[in-house]
């Protein structure tokens, strides 16, 4: 039975889903160690690998890996735009390349923001044709591909994360021409870059080495504007801004560990530890316990003033937990059960509302939660599945052997084919 506080509930089937690709991945064969076998298909087939949500124009974006970006109507669902990237090569042929991190512009810019796998980042009107050529393309220090982007500065300044442990700048005022580049904080490649928010000019860079720095970007050095490193000790996943005042850092790392941390002292709130993933699968099946295979990722809801958490199993049934913004204290607590929507991994989500939510896997498909249990959208009878309140015997309760300090046997194998697109995109 679930374990279940007053604020649970019961476990939710997707409301909607998209298949963004007819031709999506096919699903891991499992060895006794929980390992993908080597000879299993990972290397055939389309998944999501990133979203984006503009609450201005109501769209949702999505970055494919066959290179396709596509742009959704949040209301219907319904396709509005797509993009592929050109690449050109040495011998004037083209290709597609990856967009590893979409981003939005300033409100009603209707621009968006893709850090590309061959060191480019390109900007464009959605609404635009892709053949219009209103595209604006920059490029960081060739041999360097953009990992992650965040826009400061009112939507002025574009920061950039690359592979070769260094963080770009570029002002989007004047053609999207560099204005420095920050290349001693980091060792190893940038994974995450962070501005407060689109108005701020204080960002967090995180990476491989376990480093997250924190700067305040008025300053004219790398020297001067760097205020704090905080060693996380694991390599970085994915960070963000929590806390009423957004003084807080959530941190996740490779290793499927999760902490808070204090940006005005530089100490560690919390860490939850290895034990999370068990933890979390304890709050879901007290009685018959699996731990999750990773994490997600997080986000912070200002209204609710709770940080919200998406972990997930390598079958594609994820779960909705929260905790409170007493983060040296608080327990993370279930939400719902997200079930029977994905097929495989999930790679990441994105709040619509305070009620609907979004996700995005590696069966190349975009699935749409709500919260409330009812159906918002008035879409056919056959698309509305209702919520089941049998919520335990959704999960599978046989016990697993997942990768000792994470990372799931799917998406670890499909790492690997992500590396080889980015590297050998032909």
């Amino acid at each position: 039975m679930w374990n279940a506080s007053s604020y649970f509930q019961p476990a939710l089937k997707p409301s909607r889903t998209i298949v963004t690709s007819f031709t999506p991945q096919k699903p891991s064969i499992a060895t006794n160690e929980g390992i993908g076998s080597e000879n299993d298909a990972y290397e055939e087939g389309d998944w999501v690998l990133n979203l984006s949500h503009d609450a201005v124009s109501s769209t949702v974006s999505c970055a494919l890996s066959n290179g396709e970006i596509q742009i959704y109507d949040q209301e219907r669902l319904h396709p509005v735009a797509s993009y592929c990237i050109p690449r050109i090569t040495n011998s004037g042929s083209s290709a597609t390349v990856l967009a590893n991190e979409l981003a939005y512009g300033s409100p009603g810019s209707h621009l968006l923001l893709a850090a590309c796998s061959d060191g480019r980042i390109v900007v464009w009107d959605w609404r635009q044709s892709p053949n219009s050529g209103s595209q604006l393309h920059s490029s960081i220090p060739a041999g360097q591909a953009t990992l992650t982007l965040s826009m400061g500065y009112s939507g002025a300044l574009v920061a950039v994360g690359s592979d070769k442990e260094q963080v770009h700048f570029f002002d989007l005022r004047y053609g999207g021409n560099p204005v420095g580049s920050y290349t001693d904080a980091h060792t190893l490649e940038v994974t995450q870059v962070r501005f407060v928010d689109l108005s701020s000019s204080t960002l967090v860079s995180a990476g491989e080495d376990g480093l997250a720095c924190l700067f305040d970007t008025r300053q004219a050095t790398e020297e001067t504007a760097m205020q704090t490193v905080l060693n996380v000790r694991a390599p970085v996943r994915r960070i963000g801004f929590c806390g009423n005042n957004r003084q807080d850092l959530y941190v996740l790392t490779g290793n499927e560990t999760a902490s808070i941390w204090d940006l005005n002292t530089s100490t560690c709130k919390r860490d939850f530890g290895y034990a999370l993933r068990h933890d979390l699968g304890q709050a879901i099946h007290s009685q018959s316990p699996a731990p999750m295979d990773y994490l997600v990722d997080a986000k912070w809801d200002g209204g609710s003033n709770e940080l919200q958490l998406v972990a997930g199993t390598a079958d594609g049934n994820t779960a909705l937990f929260r905790l409170t913004e007493d983060f040296q204290r608080a327990a993370w607590q279930p939400c719902h059960a997200l079930v029977r929507g994905h097929r495989g991994v999930v790679r990441a989500w994105a709040p619509l509302s305070s009620s609907i939510l979004l996700t995005a896997g590696e069966d190349a498909r975009l699935c749409e939660w709500n919260r409330m249990g009812l159906h918002a959208h008035s879409a056919p009878s056959s698309q509305m599945p209702t919520a089941t309140t049998d919520a335990a015997t959704q999960f599978s309760t046989t016990p697993r052997n997942p990768v000792v300090g994470g990372g799931g046997p799917v998406r670890r194998a499909n790492q690997r084919q992500r590396n080889k697109a980015a590297t050998d995109p032909y």
